[in-house]
């Protein structure tokens, strides 16, 4: 639901629609959505942006595995 919210994929585009199926998702553990909401959060998207907000959501996602969490985490940290 939060990716179709997310593209107006079949609905009306709406990033604050988006914003709050995709942290439904994140905290029921979906490292996919864990990592979109990171995103939406460093980028403002639905929400304003929070760079803390943002690290913890990608660490969550991270610590399960998720690869692109995991890289983006490691690009995060090396600076």
């Amino acid at each position: 639901m939060a990716l179709l919210y997310y593209d107006g994929d079949g609905v009306q585009k709406n990033l604050d629609q988006a914003f709050q199926w995709m942290k439904k998702a994140a905290e029921q553990k979906l490292p996919p959505a864990q990592y979109q909401l990171a995103l939406m959060y460093l980028k403002g998207e639905g929400v304003d942006s929070d760079a803390s907000q943002a690290l913890y959501w990608l660490r969550q996602a991270a610590e399960q595995g998720y690869p692109p969490a995991q890289e983006a985490l490691d690009l995060v940290e090396s600076d």
